[in-house]
């Protein structure tokens, strides 16, 4: 009986602490009316106080209220012919909304100059809301599309002192390429100067490394223009305006050679410069050619540097894979990527060089380790990068049957064909090679083995060509 009364006291203590749950979170039903009656108790003490002391406050609110119902208007008769005027005063929360976005950029494309000139009025009070906004930055673009100069040079006048705040930002960096793609000549230093100093920071952004890309694309652009129109000296003045970023980035080319972001930098620099630039910055990556080579980011550099630089650098990589082994690097993830864009862009002295190695026998004990490799990218130490790998597949694994011991004599070409990654490397020498006794001498020992080589799952993509 005892136990009996302790349960009933237990029962009613949770009953009771449950009530109280319930009126203190509001979703009981006494507990809501009590919720709101105070809802309703102190929001009507405040109103009170505000019609005395802050009318701008409850202005605003209505106006909250007013455009809601405009904007749900407007959503219910898209058939109607609307234009800006029609949404007079409420321009920024229309900006904000997907489907009013949409709309205002259309009117921006298609519109008067009124119209324009509402829409500009509006977001410049706004701006540094807008700019940085899902939708509404895309209205901020389309008038730097669509505006005239005087608009334009407003909304530049509303970005000073903030670009490199904004290039941090997801959207404000959008605003900010815009910007810059539109800006006049005599505007855009007064925006780039605003990046000294912080170069680096909006490089290794998710955001403004795509901001710091722009720059150099857009100076090279108009330079170039100005170039072909006989205005030399206004062309070099205006890249003169970048080269405190091409200085900080090569000051600091190996680390940003090995990021995901500055990789990207590096290779707009290659892309785009010319002249001292582009030769300087060939010269500052040729010194770490070989930490690069077969790093996860820097074999993008390198790629660049193959197609967009002189012999020099493509006998500089060269040497780099004769000295540490064709079947080596051609069999490492990255390295491979290298080498297939030297055969690309090099000439047919390199591509028979490289060809030569591989009809050379392999005497270097990697056939008997390995047919598949992989390395563990290292930007510390460039040895340690292109002499380390791990062998992942056996020669017995990837062939069917066979004793692996009967290859020790065999061609570095015949291990190549049968590698993941390396197999790909000799695909593009038979594609890329002109008629020569290297080409000829190629053929002949893969056709010599395509019966054995039928056996190793990627050796047989090369039998598939040999036969085509």
């Amino acid at each position: 009986h005892h136990h009996q009364q302790q349960q009933q006291q237990q029962q009613h203590r949770y009953r009771h602490h449950g009530q109280e749950q319930q009126q203190q979170s509001g979703f009981g039903y006494g507990g809501a009316n009590h919720h709101h009656a105070h809802s309703r108790e102190r929001g009507h003490g405040r109103s009170r106080r505000n019609q005395g002391t802050s009318p701008r406050r409850q202005t605003s609110l209505d106006s909250r209220y007013r455009t809601d119902s405009l904007l749900d208007t407007f959503k219910a008769n898209r058939n109607r012919d609307w234009t800006v005027l029609d949404i007079k005063g409420h321009v920024p929360e229309f900006c904000q909304d997907q489907n009013g976005s949409r709309f205002i950029q259309q009117r921006l494309e298609i519109g008067d100059q009124a119209e324009k000139q509402r829409v500009l009025q509006e977001v410049l009070e706004h701006m540094e809301r807008l700019r940085n906004d899902v939708f509404g930055n895309y209205v901020v673009q389309k008038l730097f599309d669509f505006g005239t100069l005087e608009m334009k040079s407003d909304l530049c006048a509303s970005l000073k002192g903030d670009m490199v705040h904004l290039s941090l930002q997801m959207y404000g960096c959008r605003v900010v390429q815009k910007a810059l793609e539109v800006v006049d000549e005599h505007t855009m230093p007064s925006l780039l100067d605003e990046f000294k100093e912080h170069v680096l920071d909006c490089i290794y952004d998710q955001n403004g490394n795509h901001v710091v890309q722009k720059c150099i694309e857009v100076i090279h652009k108009r330079s170039r223009h100005l170039s072909i129109a006989g205005e030399a000296e206004r062309a070099s003045r205006l890249d003169g305006h970048i080269d405190f970023i091409i200085n900080d980035v090569l000051s600091n080319v190996t680390s940003l050679s090995c990021h995901p972001y500055g990789c990207r930098v590096l290779q707009r620099i290659l892309e785009h410069c010319d002249g001292d630039r582009k030769k300087s910055s060939l010269t500052a990556i040729r010194s770490v050619h070989r930490t690069l080579l077969d790093d996860q980011y820097g074999n993008y550099v390198i790629q660049h540097v193959l197609h967009y630089g002189t012999d020099i650098d493509r006998d500089s990589v060269l040497s780099i894979v004769v000295e540490n082994g064709l079947l080596k690097l051609s069999r490492q993830k990255f390295a491979s990527n290298v080498v297939e864009k030297l055969l690309k862009h090099g000439s047919q002295k390199h591509r028979r060089a490289l060809v030569r190695e591989m009809l050379k026998k392999d005497r270097s004990g990697a056939s008997s380790t390995s047919t598949t490799t992989t390395t563990s990218s290292s930007t510390s130490s460039s040895s340690s990068s292109l002499s380390s790998s791990s062998a992942s597949v056996s020669s017995k694994d990837v062939r069917k049957g066979g004793n692996p011991q009967d290859d020790k004599d065999a061609s570095v070409v015949l291990f190549m064909v049968r590698d993941a990654y390396a197999n790909y490397v000799v695909q593009t020498a038979l594609d890329v090679l002109c008629e020569c006794d290297e080409k000829r001498q190629l053929l002949q020992e893969l056709n010599a083995h395509s019966t054995e080589l039928r056996n190793y799952t990627f050796a047989k993509h090369i039998v598939t060509k040999l036969a085509s």
